[in-house]
């Protein structure tokens, strides 16, 4: 799984050695309006607020989304993400994301985070038993995203295409544990499709 996260890392640098050399070889101002835009418009702006979902941190979740823009190359984003549990899902999670986007060109950035996790799942009941048992975690980790930031005057259009996270340390776990299923906390956790909007000022 390590592995993988690796491969994450590594597309992310490959796709800002792209971006990047494509810039060099060819040396126009020949993009799209709303990527030119993009980027001019980030160098006025200090604050984004934005609200989305997606699948983070292995629930689907909504995500709450703060971000103070240094410049137009490089903001500060801090996210909180909460996912209940329904008739589909047992498990229920609150995180806080800490981290920063390093854009690069007009709209595509790398994002590294680190983060905070209070996790809460229903455990099955073992063979021969009806009981049902709470799971309760606490964790921290760091993960790395890569995604896309749109910007027309004061709105924000962004989605986090896909992402890595890994648990680097548990601050706190009852012991309790499903036995039918090996605990996929502990190994590699993949986001997608991190949509959002906001309004940036």
């Amino acid at each position: 799984m390590k592995k993988i996260f690796l491969s994450v890392l590594i597309i992310a640098n490959i796709s800002v050695a792209a971006n990047t050399s494509t810039k060099a070889i060819t040396k126009t101002s020949e993009t799209t309006s709303v990527d030119k835009d993009s980027q001019s418009n980030r160098k006025d702006l200090k604050y984004s607020i934005q609200y989305g979902g997606g699948l983070l941190l292995l629930s689907a979740a909504t995500i709450l989304e703060i971000n103070y823009l240094k410049n137009s190359k490089r903001s500060f984003s801090l996210r909180y993400a909460k996912s209940d549990a329904d008739q589909y899902d047992d498990e229920e999670q609150t995180a806080l994301l800490a981290g920063m986007k390093l854009f690069s060109g007009n709209s595509f950035y790398v994002r590294p985070e680190a983060y905070y996790r209070d996790f809460q799942e229903t455990v099955s009941p073992e063979l021969f038993s009806s009981e049902t048992r709470q799971r309760k975690v606490q964790d921290i980790g760091i993960s790395i995203n890569i995604g896309n930031e749109w910007q027309w005057e004061n709105f924000t259009l962004g989605c986090d295409w896909i992402g890595a996270a890994y648990q680097v340390a548990t601050l706190k776990d009852n012991g309790e544990r499903d036995w039918l299923y090996s605990d996929d906390l502990e190994i590699l956790q993949l986001s997608f499709l991190n949509l959002r909007l906001g309004y940036s000022f």
